[in-house]
């Protein structure tokens, strides 16, 4: 029965076009089903007349025919009009000419005319007025045309028998067949759109469950993504300071490239670099380096621990970070003249718990905490190698000492040398005048005597 129902149906029709057709096949095997019953009574009674039902099954047929290979509104418009026209055909063949219109070929032609309604949508207007027209002039020309085709068959059988209330019972049948069906296809309709509605609903929700889910893995890629970038900005910058601290022997142009590199890598306006040293074994923080500041930074070169706000961070031994620096602490000079900072930071440069110096930077903007990080790690290796470098460059100057002793010593060797070398000389010629003195006495002793 299904299958039956969705004959003439396909998926790229519109769901009011797929109704309507749903509603044609049930109505189709209602018509066909009185079709043959009535046929087989008018057989039996007007056996004149049999062409009829054998025109109107042959109609029904070509109809099922177009709406298989998918003439739709064709086939629709044949079960609307085919009804009616085989009603008239019946009517025209039994009324004789002048006779009076018969109760029951009127009420089965108006019974059938609300087909147009079930079967077409308010769109397709077209074929509900041509359906409509057809009907009506089944309904209105029997009676003119009464008395083309005679017949022998008794009108007063017709009019007043057993087929008048059959046909009124057809007609009824017909109607609320029609009006049932409309309610039942609607009610279905209701069901399916209500469930569409409520799938609709359900699938806007988990869409939109997605959406947010997707909302939430692209903030985690974009956070992940960030993150990716600080990784890489701080292994490029680990990366370059390191060859910076491999590339510079000299100390003092080390701490020049240091503290240029560092506040132009993380975006600061200035900076500078103090150093401890030990003298009779007081520390003392001395001003090695800067960058862009005003000269007046040079008259305070020497800081004792816990001195200011660099001597505090030697002390601690730990990064200070302040977005409120102190009035008069420094200023950052440019084009338009000296403006306070908006962030300080005081980096300690800590190797093995031993402070080697502070590194002092000024900035018009805050830094983020991936920087702070940055600056605090790049901090201790900037102080490994501070220390590794005073290291080599105390041993250069031990071995520069050593070797300075070392041409003194040769120098000093050399010196004795030749001074051995010419006591050497004077004593062998002491010694030849210690010979030639005892030669003579030996010789004055043996001329003593002989005389």
């Amino acid at each position: 029965m299904k299958k039956f129902l969705r004959i003439g149906i396909h998926d790229h029709q519109p769901d009011y076009i797929q109704f309507r057709i749903r509603i044609a096949n049930l109505l189709y095997l209602t018509v066909v089903a009185l079709a043959v019953g009535y046929s087989a009574m008018i057989a039996v009674k007007m056996p004149e007349l049999y062409y009829v039902p054998f025109l109107g099954l042959a109609s029904m047929g070509i109809a099922q025919l177009l709406n298989y290979f998918g003439f739709h509104q064709f086939y629709r418009l044949i079960l609307c009009v085919m009804p009616g026209a085989t009603i008239f055909m019946y009517h025209v063949g039994v009324i004789p000419e002048g006779g009076s219109f018969l109760p029951s070929s009127a009420v089965m032609t108006l019974a059938f005319s609300i087909m147009p309604f079930v079967l077409y949508d308010v769109r397709e207007k077209g074929y509900i007025i041509a359906s409509l027209v057809a009907s009506l002039f089944f309904l209105l020309s029997p009676q003119a045309l009464s008395g083309i085709i005679e017949t022998s068959i008794d009108e007063d059988k017709i009019r007043y028998g057993r087929i008048q209330e059959i046909s009124f019972c057809i007609s009824f049948f017909i109607l609320t067949l029609a009006v049932y069906s409309l309610n039942r296809f609607n009610h279905l309709a209701n069901e399916k759109a209500r469930s569409l509605r409520a799938e609709g609903e359900q699938r806007t929700k988990e869409i939109e469950t997605q959406r947010q889910q997707m909302e939430e893995h692209l903030q985690k890629l974009e956070i992940a993504r960030k993150e990716e970038e600080k990784r890489n900005w701080a292994a490029q910058g680990f990366s370059e300071f390191g060859a910076i601290l491999r590339q510079n022997d000299n100390i003092e142009t080390l701490y020049d490239s240091l503290i240029a590199k560092l506040v132009t890598y993380i975006g600061a306006n200035q900076g500078a670099i103090y150093v401890a040293e030990e003298e009779d074994k007081q520390v003392r923080l001395e001003l090695k380096s800067c960058f862009a500041y005003n000269r007046k930074k040079f008259v305070d070169q020497t800081i004792s621990p816990g001195q200011g706000l660099v001597g505090q961070c030697y002390l601690e031994k730990d990064l200070t970070y302040m977005t409120q620096v102190p009035d008069g602490y420094t200023y950052i000079t440019s084009g338009l003249g000296e403006s306070t900072p908006r962030s300080l930071i005081l980096v300690p440069l800590v190797n093995n718990e031993k402070v080697e110096g502070v590194v002092e930077i000024a900035s018009f903007k805050e830094m983020e905490p991936h920087v702070l990080e940055f600056i605090k790690k790049l901090g201790q290796e900037i102080a490994a190698s501070l220390n590794i470098v005073k290291i080599n460059s105390l041993t250069r100057k031990l071995l520069e000492d050593a070797q300075q002793q070392a041409e003194e010593m040769r120098a000093q060797e050399e010196e004795m040398r030749q001074n051995m070398e010419e006591l050497a000389a004077t004593q062998e010629e002491m010694e030849r005048k210690e010979q030639e003195y005892i030669r003579q006495i030996e010789s004055l002793k043996a001329e003593k005597q002989t005389a």
